[in-house]
């Protein structure tokens, strides 16, 4: 009896929510906890989404191919640009999350 009462008390997940909303709005520092490559994910499906305002899709776009630029090297990059690379990530990181906080 104890088993059912606690199965029953538990509400369903997603149980009135439509199929591809959020029930809750992701802030700022929700997606700068969030690793970068999650935040380019994001990009990527905005700038390929026919919905989207053409100018966001295009910034989104350029959020995209400049962390990929930052991330995607044939050979590790010497360790006096390491620093300077980690920092452009970051600087980038926060711009993608203030640009993507009203779209997620």
């Amino acid at each position: 009896m104890g088993r059912e009462s606690k199965e029953m008390s538990r509400p369903k997940f997603g149980a009135k929510r439509k199929r591809g909303t959020m029930a809750i709005m992701a802030s700022k520092q929700d997606l700068e906890a969030l690793d970068s490559v999650f935040l380019a994910i994001m990009c990527k499906k905005l700038s390929q989404d026919p919905t989207a305002d053409a100018k966001a899709a295009e910034k989104a776009r350029h959020f995209k191919d400049e962390w990929f630029r930052l991330t995607n090297r044939a050979t590790p990059p010497p360790p006096q640009e390491l620093d300077k690379i980690k920092g452009e990530l970051a600087t980038l990181k926060s711009q993608m999350a203030e640009f993507l906080a009203p779209y997620v």
